[in-house]
């Protein structure tokens, strides 16, 4: 392993705000050298695409004197970051107010309960699906995600995109989340947004519906997927 010295270290050390990726040569070195006495606390960090595992990152290298201070984690493609993982994770970060999983394959299912305890100050959820799937499977649960957003009780922004929820699923966000304000749903092409759905959704002030365009969002659209069998849990 290449010794880095503190000079090396002092510019990033002070960053309050990291990017993790294939290009952040030192990143590893600055969130694992705990003895370094000018660290800042640290607000942000994103796990982009690359050679990192963002498990190991956040559980065995973040500076325990930085992590208490993280308000907005992001992780982008994260192929390594897995449920257990990610709650392993978020217990160290209980002043976090923002969360974005996209591209995130491994994380699905109840975890969404499991956040909404380690992140009782959660202002923003992001969660965005490679495309959307069509299962046409009458056992499986389509709503698993949407059951677990549904107690985060204080939640005012939320999108998901390309989410298998349906209208039962988004009835019971609606209804569970009081403070919601801002809510992304494109690509949710199971939502179907009768008359009972538009009236939960009139106390939002800011929509985004399944066919709305999607000319500003940030990552490449997949093409449907339709099977008969369940996704890999």
């Amino acid at each position: 392993m290449a010794t880095i010295t503190n000079s090396e270290l002092e510019p990033y050390a002070r960053q309050r705000n990291l990017k993790c990726d294939r290009r952040s040569s030192k990143l590893p070195f600055i969130l694992c050298f705990n003895r370094y006495h000018h660290l800042a606390p640290l607000q942000s960090l994103d796990v982009l695409p690359g050679q990192y595992n963002g498990y190991g990152l956040l559980t065995s290298k973040l500076s325990v004197s930085r992590a208490p201070s993280l308000k907005s984690l992001r992780f982008i493609s994260s192929k390594y970051i897995t449920n257990e993982g990610l709650l392993e994770a978020l217990n160290k970060f209980p002043v976090l107010e923002e969360l974005e999983l996209s591209l995130c394959k491994h994380v699905f299912g109840k975890v969404y309960e499991g956040i909404s305890i380690a992140c009782p100050r959660l202002k923003c959820l992001k969660v965005n699906y490679p495309c959307f799937y069509n299962i046409e499977d009458i056992e499986y649960n389509k709503d698993e995600e949407a059951l677990g957003i549904a107690t985060m009780f204080v939640l005012p922004s939320l999108q998901l995109f390309g989410s298998e929820l349906t209208n039962v699923g988004l009835a019971t966000i609606l209804d569970n989340c009081p403070h919601l304000e801002y809510l992304d749903i494109r690509h949710c092409f199971n939502i179907h947004m009768d008359i009972t759905l538009r009236a939960k959704c009139a106390r939002v002030k800011t929509m985004r519906l399944p066919h709305d365009s999607t000319d500003d969002y940030e990552f490449q659209i997949e093409n449907l997927v339709r099977t008969r069998a369940r996704k890999p849990r």
